[in-house]
């Protein structure tokens, strides 16, 4: 885009390009892409205007008709996407030609057609800093997934697994790391399944997603011509190396008062490692404990239940039981004791056939282990799924029903969750200040994904330049809350807040 003289606007300015990377794995998300379409073509209508991702890959029909009727002029699936900025030229140029508006440049493949060896696309040649107001990091490792769940439209959008190759992933990863950024979550369509397309070519030395990890971890934050090239055929240290954390006695809502410490200064080089969604069928002992041993990272696990009724499970075509997926999450918590750790999950309700005690069922394993979060998806069925052609279809006000009840237990856990927090101390990455009425306030994650604001913050983290340098790379603190509301912890700063331990 820079060869082109394309860079990000500011928020208001009127752009020359607009790019849109849209969803389709719900009927909702797709049609929320529509209506984005729709928009951004009505409020800048001589912009250049491209639509990239899913939604076009499942919509565009064989004629090669643009995917949304607001008459996008650029449409890419999810292939070709390093080709953009020489469609977007081919576009500008045909446009200087003619000097009237080229018809439409389509670059999508058929829904149907999945291209089982097709390897995993570079998007960029090299690296480009991350936007400067994102002290967080997406490091995607594969794409694709083989396991066809029957309710699931991605693997026919994505294609089979492929993996992206470890050089690449730790040259990008000393390149954040390089850049100042404090968090990487490591992405994929399905992130387990790394380098399982390439067992059957040894000499390639792809590992697992697991040893994929280890490598990362074990980097430091240091220029990337300093960096040491990690090799995947060496095993990671395998030390467990565990903290240590406490309940509060405390009443619902407000934690007593905390006998605390100073400790060694915040290491401003420091940074933590986070994973993206896990299959539950990955994670057996030998998992956790390697997971466990890792320093750097967030002990915060999103494992997709979908459902808790083994019948539903199999119809499904999900690879675990229920019983399976609880010792998962048993796993986990183990290894890591006594620090606490983390579960969010995902729940489809209403999915075809789902019974009431099938639906009872998965609101018993949700109340037994209280994740941290349940994303609540109400069944939308998808064209070219299994699950589509099921006669036994649930009413959509049984859904509906379903679905208030488990959103009801989702804010539950929720709630019992930040209650247990309320006295802990947390290590924080502060990523921005606001100015109110009542004082300096800063929001940022802690390690278990909590949300966490900060009230009472000194005068000097209203400067400017600091407020600048914190969108940048954020700042660590160490804090313990003292109440929380429906989305949010609140901890007020104090002298120990900036000592990490």
């Amino acid at each position: 885009m820079e060869r082109l003289g394309l860079r990000p606007l500011p928020r208001g300015a009127a752009p020359a390009v607009v790019i849109i990377n849209t969803c389709a794995v719900t009927a909702e998300a797709e049609r929320k892409s529509r209506q984005q379409i729709s928009r951004l073509r009505r409020n800048f209508p001589e912009a250049v205007l491209a639509v990239m991702g899913c939604q076009p890959q499942v919509s565009a029909p064989a004629d090669k008709k643009p995917a949304n009727k607001a008459a996008a002029d650029i449409v890419i699936g999810t292939r070709y996407r390093d080709r953009l900025p020489d469609l977007i030229e081919r576009f500008f140029t045909e446009l200087k030609q003619s000097g009237q508006r080229p018809a439409p440049l389509i670059l999508t493949e058929d829904v149907n057609r999945v291209d089982a060896d097709a390897p995993y696309e570079e998007i960029v040649g090299e690296f480009c800093d991350p936007p400067i107001s994102d002290t967080r990091a997406l490091l995607k490792i594969q794409d694709g997934c083989n396991n066809f769940c029957s309710y699931c439209l991605i693997p026919l959008l994505r294609g089979r697994v492929k993996s992206r190759f470890p050089a690449e992933i730790l040259a990008e990863a000393r390149h954040l790391l390089a850049a100042g950024k404090r968090e990487i979550v490591l992405t994929g369509i399905h992130i387990c399944s790394y380098g399982k397309e390439r067992q059957r070519s040894p000499e390639e030395k792809f590992g697992s997603w697991l040893d994929i990890c280890e490598q990362i971890a074990i980097l430091s934050p240091q220029p990337a011509d300093r960096q040491v090239r990690a090799d995947l055929s060496q095993p990671a240290d395998r030390q467990v190396q565990v903290g240590s954390t406490e309940r509060s006695a405390g009443a619902l809502r407000i934690a007593p008062a905390v006998q605390r410490s100073p400790s060694r200064a915040a290491d401003e080089g420091e940074w933590r490692l986070r994973l993206g969604s896990l299959e539950p069928g990955s994670i057996d002992r030998e998992a956790a404990e390697r997971l466990a041993a890792l320093e750097r990272l967030c002990p915060h696990f999103h494992l997709s239940l979908q459902s808790g009724s083994d019948r539903v499970l199999r119809r499904m075509r999900r690879k675990y039981t229920a019983a399976e997926y609880v010792a998962a999450v048993e796993e986990l918590r183990a290894a890591f004791r006594p620090r606490e750790v983390a579960i969010t999950t995902d729940v489809i309700v209403g999915f075809p056939g789902e019974s009431e005690s099938d639906f009872a069922a998965t609101l018993e394993l949700c109340r037994a282990l209280e994740p941290a979060r349940i994303h609540v998806f109400p069944y939308s069925a998808r064209p070219h799924t299994a699950a589509a052609g099921f006669a036994d279809r649930v009413a959509p006000e049984v859904i509906r029903q379903r679905t208030g009840i488990m959103l009801d237990l989702a804010a539950e856990c929720a709630a019992r969750t930040r209650e247990r927090r309320l006295g802990q101390e947390l290590h924080v990455l502060m990523e921005t200040v606001s100015a109110t009425a009542d004082g300096l306030r800063g929001r940022g994650y802690s390690d278990t994904y909590d949300e966490v604001l900060i009230t009472g913050l000194p005068p000097e983290y209203g400067d400017h330049r600091l407020c600048e340098e914190m969108k940048r790379r954020g700042k660590w603190l160490r804090v313990w809350p003292n109440s929380y509301t429906e989305t949010y912890l609140v901890a007020i700063f104090d002298t120990f807040s900036e000592a990490m331990c």
